[in-house]
């Protein structure tokens, strides 16, 4: 792995770019949509990288492909590069992808508390309707008693406020989906 624990470095601290000139022009000379369709399959019977070609990925099947982790990164790279070049190339951006997966996953939980606190509210709210419907009383004339149109003012403001705020998480549901 290239990640997490501590590790012996696989190359010396010492080489570059420069050093793989064989390898990258290897990429560089031949059809690399072939080469890495034939470095991700394997030889055939048991594959490097299982499961459907990254090649392939399209809007309406994304979902289909295992994603949200480093060590899938750090997968493709072993099966398409040397040992070294691969842990070159995963040292250049590491830090950058695992702080976009780690912001990624707090957006899904975001996404998740939202909804639930939508269902939450969607709840309350239905009560509360039930409420106002029973205690419902006109409050302009003066035939219910006093506590009775206190009562329902204060449930009909209660409920507003519930479906202001359900309607806010809404938003924010949707607008970090966005």
């Amino acid at each position: 792995r290239f990640g997490g624990r501590a590790r012996e470095p696989l190359r010396p601290a010492t080489m570059t770019a420069a050093d793989f000139s064989a390898e990258l022009a290897e990429w560089a000379e031949g059809p690399w949509e072939e080469q890495l369709r034939q470095r991700l399959q394997g030889d055939g019977s048991s594959p490097r990288v299982p499961g459907p070609c990254v090649l392939d990925v399209r809007e309406e099947i994304i979902l289909s492909y295992a994603q949200g982790d480093w060590a899938l990164v750090e997968r493709d790279l072993s099966a398409a590069f040397s040992a070294q070049l691969a842990e070159m190339i995963a040292d250049c951006f590491r830090e950058e992808v695992t702080t976009c997966l780690a912001v990624r996953r707090e957006l899904i939980n975001y996404k998740k508390l939202c909804l639930h606190m939508w269902m939450a509210g969607s709840t309350i709210e239905k009560d509360l309707r039930q409420l106002a419907s029973f205690f419902y009383c006109d409050l302009v004339s003066g035939s219910h008693p006093v506590e009775r149109k206190q009562r329902y003012a204060e449930i009909a403001k209660t409920m507003n406020e519930c479906r202001g705020a359900v309607a806010a998480v809404w938003d924010a549901r949707y607008f970090g989906k966005a």
